[in-house]
């Protein structure tokens, strides 16, 4: 539980150095305000999917976030990383530009 309350307060002094209140960060990360208060104040561990979105949303990156508070391991994060290349290239609007981009070819 060390660990998640790690993450809790990782969180939040993230968000704040950001400048954005829980309201901003819920309309930027799609996370409803209650549950990102939830997972701040240590009720709930946040999906891999979520932690996608707030890391998305605080312009952060999602391995050093979860790696960094210590709740997924970092098979759980190449799993993520395997269903994030797939979804690139299942995309009815993939270019070549969206490949570059995304593995800064």
């Amino acid at each position: 539980m060390n660990e998640t309350k790690s993450f809790g307060a990782s969180l939040r002094q993230l968000r704040k150095s950001k400048m954005l209140s829980l309201v901003q960060l819920s309309e930027q990360s799609g996370v409803s305000n209650p549950y990102l208060s939830q997972i701040e104040n240590v009720k709930f561990v946040p999906s891999l999917e979520i932690l996608r979105k707030l890391a998305v949303a605080l312009d952060h990156d999602i391995y050093i976030l979860a790696l960094g508070a210590g709740i997924y391991s970092e098979e759980d994060l190449t799993m993520l990383q395997r269903h994030d290349r797939k979804s690139i290239f299942t995309d009815d609007d993939f270019t070549y530009e969206t490949y570059k981009s995304h593995y800064h070819v």
